[in-house]
């Protein structure tokens, strides 16, 4: 379902969830805000939360940046 989102909460979400002490993800807020559009929410956050997951299941730690381009 889409629904309007912003994506540096969706990071903020997945991030928690993957790691809720946030000891091995580090993130770095955007310079700029982000603007708020249409995305698919729960998929967005299983393939975020799947990455991170994985980061921290092979590397120990995730570092996560988000920029508008």
């Amino acid at each position: 379902e889409m629904v309007d989102a912003n994506l540096f909460k969706i990071v903020q979400q997945a991030a928690k969830s993957s790691d809720p002490s946030l000891n091995r993800i580090e993130i770095t807020p955007p310079t700029t805000e982000l603007p708020i559009f249409p995305m698919q929410v729960r998929s967005i956050n299983r393939a975020l939360t799947n990455l991170l997951n994985n980061a921290i299941k092979y590397a120990g730690k995730a570092k996560i940046s988000t920029r508008l381009f």
